[in-house]
């Protein structure tokens, strides 16, 4: 089976993946999409006191774990962890696949808007300024 229709497997569970309901909402496809987390199977983890669960984060932010794909953390943490109430943007955490350290992707998200706020607003492309009369043609030669 090919990692691309692995992805497609399952059911879809949890909220949607861009409410639109803020504008200074992030979402982990916002993330992908900026580099600051990348896709892959057993990248991102929740543990609970007896043990480790690892899922897949898809490239369309979604988390894969044992057939589900869920569209938000929170969902995946009360699921993974047995919970009624968990913020699974705490709970959870990722690890690059090359990676040594987990981090929450809390921390992720809280620097990506903290980069996000101190970038400044790209310029527009400036077009030249418009002739009032074109310029002469050249002159033909003899």
């Amino acid at each position: 089976m090919s990692l691309m229709s692995r992805f497609c497997l399952g059911r879809y569970r949890g909220a949607p993946l861009s409410t639109g309901s803020s504008s200074s909402s992030v979402q982990l496809v916002d993330l992908i999409h900026q580099r600051c987390v990348r896709p892959g199977p057993g990248v991102l983890s929740v543990k609970d006191q007896q043990e480790r669960v690892r899922a897949q984060l898809t490239p369309k932010g979604t988390i894969f774990w044992k057939g589900t794909e869920y569209r938000s953390p929170s969902h995946f943490a009360r699921v993974a962890l047995d919970k009624t109430k968990c913020n699974g943007w705490v709970y959870t955490l990722y690890k690059p696949p090359h990676g040594n350290e987990w981090t929450s992707l809390y921390d992720i998200r809280k620097q990506f808007k903290k980069q996000k706020r101190a970038a400044p607003l790209p310029l527009p492309p400036r077009s030249p300024p418009a002739a009032a009369h074109p310029p002469p043609a050249p002159a033909a030669a003899p």
